[in-house]
């Protein structure tokens, strides 16, 4: 009977430790029990860069003339003769500014993804104001879906565009709000961070038509040998040249007039646009029969 109770209190004893030790477990204490399961959602950081471009034109027109002297008197050049005819080019340029042009607000929104889980169904929307009387006003809005799902500590850039035409003396702000369906404390609704920061702006400068190729020609009469027959240079501003040409009567029949003409063709550089302009002399290739008294020319 001895032997049988001191088992019996032994199971007891064993019965009563296991007890103990499992209400320790289900009480979660403080002292010792399993911590606590981690967050369904997660949070972001973000931050933004956005700038716009304003070019100020000045647009450039060209203008171009030839002309000569004598403008009736024909040259003599006999057989075998020479002579040599001028012509006279002007060309002037003339300068416009046009006005100012903007260029699209272009910016990235960067977002990286602080918790342990994926953030999903991410959007922004962005709001853009600008500057007036003294403070802000609410311009244009816009919102852009990615659906992305950002990986725990990924970071994404997204690339945005705010088109119109801005102002140069006004000061603009773009403030995009980040938003997922699981941010720490809101998980199933829309909620994330916000950025704010005013555009930057660039100046640039552009001329247009700021040089032209200049090409000088001549339709040499047959029987006459010219020289040069053509020419070429780039100018950057106005100028006044003098075009000199020489003329050979080669094998000319005597008796016969005829005209040189000569052309003169502009192009601008940036657009193409042509300009031109002609002048003409007359050459007499002498007369066939001629008394000491008569002239040269008819």
């Amino acid at each position: 009977m001895l032997f049988r109770g001191s088992l019996h209190l032994l199971i007891a004893g064993i019965a009563l430790a296991l007890g103990g030790e499992n209400s320790a477990v289900c009480g979660g204490g403080s002292g010792g029990g399993f911590p606590p399961p981690p967050p369904a959602g997660t949070t972001l950081r973000v931050s933004q860069d956005a700038a716009i471009e304003f070019v100020q034109n000045t647009v450039f027109d060209w203008t171009v003339d030839r002309s000569t002297t004598p403008l009736q008197t024909p040259y003599v050049i006999k057989n075998g003769a020479s002579a040599v005819a001028t012509f006279n080019v002007a060309a002037v340029k003339r300068g416009t500014q046009a006005p100012v042009k903007s260029g699209p607000i272009a910016g990235q929104v960067c977002v990286t993804n602080m918790g342990g889980v994926v953030a999903r169904s991410l959007q922004i929307e962005q709001v853009l104001q600008g500057s007036r009387d003294g403070g802000f006003e609410d311009v244009l809005k816009q919102i852009l879906i990615f659906q992305d799902q950002l990986r725990a500590g990924q970071t994404k850039c997204y690339q945005f565009r705010l088109e119109g035409e801005w102002n140069p003396a006004r000061e603009y702000r773009v403030t995009s709000s980040v938003r997922i369906l699981n941010y720490n404390g809101h998980e199933g609704a829309p909620f994330g961070a916000q950025v704010s920061g005013v555009v930057r702006q660039q100046q640039s400068q552009t001329d247009v038509d700021a040089a032209a190729v200049l090409t000088d020609s001549v339709e040499c009469p047959d029987g006459f040998y010219c020289e040069p027959l053509m020419g070429t240079r780039v100018l950057e501003g106005s100028a006044a040249l003098v075009h000199a040409v020489t003329i050979r009567n080669v094998s000319a029949a005597c008796g016969m007039i005829s005209p040189l003409k000569s052309h003169s063709v502009l192009v601008k550089a940036t657009t193409g646009e042509t300009r031109s302009a002609s002048a003409a002399v007359r050459i007499f290739s002498g007369k066939c029969i001629q008394s000491e008294d008569e002239p040269d020319y008819p």
